[in-house]
């Protein structure tokens, strides 16, 4: 009985590939049909490229959040408060964070150059590149219309920017894509140099009144234990202050530096053909199986749309 369905199956088998054989004209025909439409296709897709710059994390080198955090334990221990220790987040992860923030897209925003390679690029030629002139005016240096609004130019920048980072080690690339591998580049540098003056400016800031602060403190308690740690937290913000003015990179070291890729990111146009080519031959033994098992043959015009027809 086994041996029987095996010889049937065979024999099934073999017919089948027998009758794609005999349609092998129509499947070729329609498969070089859709092979040349989709290369004619991706031939239109514009070259989209990619620079990157490689970084990794300074070291707080012991002024940041967990020596300010020590120092709030000996104040709560000494008035005999039970303080829950939270980790904080770093400073590179709120600097990470903030590149695809509203608030730092904001920054960039007021930057014209940068809004133009944003939105208006659409190529390059003889390393520059080129500006969309239905979009922006360049003798006149002005947009052709309205300003393009800071929400819509938002949702671009977000589909441009890549950040990725390392799992096993502290290495972080932040990538930049645009239609001029020029105009990506300069996105890059001025990203990486506006989120370095972002973050050392919050900081600054925020260590200002902090010191502010526990200066009122200091004048107010009257236990010397307090008052040292106090101290020592004053300590901290004002050595994080002056960390931040003796350095030009304040948030990361900048291992590679973006640059303009001669080749393009994407698309990858051989991978897409191939893909095509192998899905819609999928298809078309699928149709044919189905004809081949009902013993009719699957049909399609324009007037009846897809219809059976005996064999």
């Amino acid at each position: 009985m086994i041996d029987k369905d095996i010889s049937k199956g065979d024999k099934n088998l073999f017919n089948f590939v027998s009758f794609v054989w005999k349609n092998k004209k129509n499947l070729i025909f329609r498969l070089l049909i859709i092979s040349l439409l989709t290369v004619i296709v991706v031939l239109f897709i514009p070259n989209t490229y990619r620079s990157h710059a490689t970084l990794s994390s300074k070291s707080d080198d012991g002024i940041g959040s967990s020596s300010i955090a020590s120092a709030l334990g000996s104040i709560s221990s000494f008035a005999g408060i039970n303080v829950s220790s939270q980790s904080s987040a770093s400073t590179k992860d709120i600097a990470l964070e903030s590149i695809k923030s509203y608030t730092f897209f904001k920054e960039l925003y007021k930057n014209d150059k940068f809004l133009v390679n944003l939105l208006a690029v659409k190529g390059f030629e003889n390393d520059q590149s080129l500006i969309d002139l239905r979009k922006y005016d360049v003798n006149n240096n002005k947009w052709v219309g309205l300003k393009p609004h800071p929400q819509e130019a938002y949702d671009v920048f977000l589909k441009k920017v890549i950040i990725n980072e390392d799992a096993f080690k502290p290495i972080i690339t932040i990538s930049i894509l645009s239609r001029s591998p020029y105009a990506a580049k300069e996105m890059n540098d001025l990203i990486l140099s506006e989120i370095d003056k972002f973050i050392k400016v919050k900081d600054v800031d925020e260590s200002k009144k902090a010191i502010k602060y526990l200066e009122e403190e200091i004048s107010k308690t009257r236990a010397p234990d307090v008052k040292d740690a106090l101290s020592n937290m004053i300590t901290q913000y004002m050595s994080k202050i002056l960390t931040s003015e003796k350095s030009d990179s304040y948030v990361f070291n900048i291992i590679d530096q973006p640059y303009a890729p001669i080749e393009k990111y994407k698309p990858k146009r051989a991978i897409i053909c191939i893909q095509v080519f192998i899905i819609f031959l999928f298809l078309e033994l699928l149709l044919l199986y189905i004809s081949f098992a009902i013993n009719k043959a699957i049909s399609f015009k324009f007037k009846k749309g897809i219809f059976f027809k005996d064999l």
